[in-house]
């Protein structure tokens, strides 16, 4: 149930916040005539992602009021970055900046059991994260000497 609800947690955030800097500037721009579908569906899946952290944290309506446009700025802001041309460095400052600007606003509208709960979710998707990013580098063939 934990791996569950820190996967559900995981999709949620990478939909709505997005890898701003998980991408290089050859592959950063879509191809033309995808980024309709491709806008729809990411919004799609952080609805999903959206309705499914509500239960976990319980919301009541009035605060999935209020946090559903906290997490639309942050989506915008994290596109607008990603199609930005600075350099990697400079985008992951960005992103961090974003990310707590746009948690201290959650932080308003949660309670402080549901705070700590979010919190706990967001370290346990950065872990599954991390652990995805290392089992893909080992999965990948060395170059040869």
């Amino acid at each position: 149930m934990a791996r569950y609800l820190a996967t559900s947690v995981l999709a949620l955030t990478l939909a709505v916040s997005g890898a701003a800097f998980a991408q290089d500037a050859q592959t950063a721009a879509p191809a033309q005539g995808n980024t309709a579908a491709a806008t729809a569906q990411n919004g799609q899946r952080g609805e999903r992602m959206f309705d499914n952290l509500s239960q976990k944290l319980n919301l009541s309506d009035e605060q999935k009021t209020q946090l559903k446009p906290i997490f639309a700025e942050r989506r915008q802001k994290m596109e607008a970055l990603r199609s930005s041309t600075d350099d990697k460095a400079t985008k992951r400052k960005e992103a961090r900046q974003i990310m707590k600007d746009s948690d201290a606003k959650v932080k308003g509208v949660l309670s402080a059991d549901q705070y700590t709960q979010y919190k706990q979710l967001k370290h346990q998707m950065r872990e599954q994260r991390k652990q995805g990013r290392d089992n893909q580098q080992q999965a990948q063939p060395q170059p040869q000497q």
